[in-house]
């Protein structure tokens, strides 16, 4: 029998090789992580929007953007500021506008004004008009003239969480609303105004009847009671004559008395022309209660469900407790909690 001159070749490399692999492993310590390397690593996981590189918009797109603009303001009663375009790493818009006050007869003012977008203030608008307006009238008697801007445009993620997504503030295409102010100069808050559980006030009971309490005391018998209650009652004297109105004279007519007819209590005669009535008085504004605010925050946020792309409020998450937050992000349907 002839022997391949390669066996014992392949022989050792087998028995040799499993060994040394275990050898070097065991002896030959993994490469530290470059500590250079992962702070930069780190560092990128918590990059604000801001700091990433800005890359400025063109002039073709602020053009169209402003014209566009131009075109949405043109049909509302608006004051406000264009400004220039705002780029900030990944944030900003390119035609942006500052608002100042929206609506008329009344104006409402933007406290402080607020940098949103175009198409923001037109969904803005249409609410106040359609919704904020007739159901401050309806509540309160009285207007809206004031809204408070609680955040408009701001270069940050969802929240402020660094981890978060972009914010719709970082494209000046979101408005938080955290309070309202009316004609009569009384504020309408959401964080104190927002539904909560009503407990209507007990009303006082009804003062006791003192001829049944004296009754109920024995300090007085029932009868004499029964008899003392009869004896206030006013006596009623019978007819012994009527007067007759003629024109501007009254004439006494007597007649027979009969002792089992009362006479019935009249108005005095009308004996001149009456005046002029007066017109009416305007309706007096309604003292705001409680409820009535509830009721109104309540229903011109649902309503705002309609004209916004994003409606978050009170019962979204503590972080809206104090105000609502409209934004205009592109959705099949609008997000409302």
């Amino acid at each position: 029998m002839k022997l391949d001159p390669l066996a014992p070749l392949v022989f050792a490399l087998a028995v040799t090789l499993p060994a040394l692999g275990f050898a070097l492993t065991d002896t030959v310590p993994l490469p530290e992580r470059n500590p250079e390397r992962a702070t930069k690593s780190a560092e990128k996981e918590t990059t604000e929007p801001g700091e990433e590189p800005t890359l400025p918009w063109l002039s073709s797109k602020v053009v169209e953007a402003r014209a566009e603009c131009d075109k949405l303001l043109a049909e509302i009663a608006i004051e406000y500021e264009m400004l220039p375009p705002i780029r900030r790493g990944i944030c900003g818009t390119p035609a942006p506008i500052l608002i100042k006050s929206i609506g008329s007869n009344p104006k409402v003012r933007i406290s402080p004004p607020a940098t949103i977008n175009c198409k923001l203030a037109v969904a803005l608008n249409d609410w106040l008009k359609e919704k904020v307006q007739p159901e401050a009238m309806k509540s309160f008697g009285t207007p809206v003239v004031r809204l408070r801007n609680a955040a408009s445009y701001a270069c940050r993620n969802r929240n402020s969480n660094p981890n978060g997504v972009l914010s719709e503030h970082a494209r000046a295409n979101a408005l938080d609303i955290s309070e309202f102010t009316l004609e009569t100069g009384v504020l309408v808050t959401v964080l104190d105004s927002w539904p909560r559980v009503y407990v209507a006030p007990v009303p006082p009971l009804p003062e006791p009847n003192p001829v049944r309490l004296a009754e109920a005391t024995g300090s007085v018998a029932p009868a004499f009671a029964a008899s003392s209650a009869l004896s206030l009652k006013p006596r009623l004297s019978p007819v012994s004559h009527v007067r007759v109105l003629i024109g501007n004279t009254t004439e006494v007519t007597k007649i027979r008395v009969n002792p089992f007819v009362v006479a019935t209590p009249s108005p005095p005669p009308v004996l001149a022309t009456p005046a002029l009535l007066a017109p009416p008085e305007p309706p007096q504004p309604l003292k705001p209660r409680p409820e009535h605010k509830s009721a109104f925050v309540r229903s011109i946020y649902a309503e705002a469900c309609k004209n916004f792309g994003t409606t978050l409020g009170p019962s979204a998450d503590a972080a809206h407790r104090n105000h609502f937050h409209f934004d205009m992000k592109y959705r099949r349907s609008g997000y409302c909690r």
